[in-house]
């Protein structure tokens, strides 16, 4: 059952003011892991708000995809190739994002996965495999936040 039939008519009014607050207008966000699963699907519905957005991941090809489906659906869209487990490429990415759009008043640290760990039985997983697992999902989402905060600060939001 829908959600307007559950709550009648009397319900609907609502929804015009909720989506007016719930408007990304004027916003720009950077997502990492853009170019598929939930990365990509939260680009597209932030883009369906009104967002720019930024996709990074270490596919090319992908993120240039998603990129394509939000400058089709009318929000702008960078594709910026960027291994989050190397703190040096996130830096670069919010640097690119602020130099081509003056802020940033998202950052969704997505990226994530179990590398080659996940094809292993636990007992042959290298400590190299470990690492890069760690690096991928832990790592990365404190080398997003370290490059963003300070972005945020000056900005006084964020």
């Amino acid at each position: 059952m829908a959600a307007d039939q559950m709550m009648g008519s009397a319900g609907r009014e609502w929804v015009g003011p909720m989506l007016e607050a719930l408007s990304m207008v004027g916003k720009h966000v950077i997502i990492t892991g853009a170019g598929r699963g939930l990365g990509k699907q939260m680009a597209l519905a932030l883009a369906d708000a009104g967002a720019d957005i930024v996709c990074a991941a270490r596919t090319p090809e992908q993120i240039e995809l998603t990129a394509e489906e939000i400058r089709e659906r009318g929000s702008r869209a960078l594709a910026i190739p960027t291994d989050v487990s190397q703190s040096d490429q996130v830096d670069a990415l919010v640097q690119s994002a602020i130099d081509s759009w003056g802020r940033v008043d998202v950052m969704i640290a997505n990226a994530g996965g179990a590398g080659m760990a996940a094809l292993k039985d636990v007992s042959e997983i290298t400590n190299e495999d470990w690492y890069d697992t760690i690096d991928i999902n832990f790592s990365s989402a404190f080398f997003c936040a370290r490059a963003i905060v300070p972005h945020f600060r000056e900005q006084g939001a964020g």
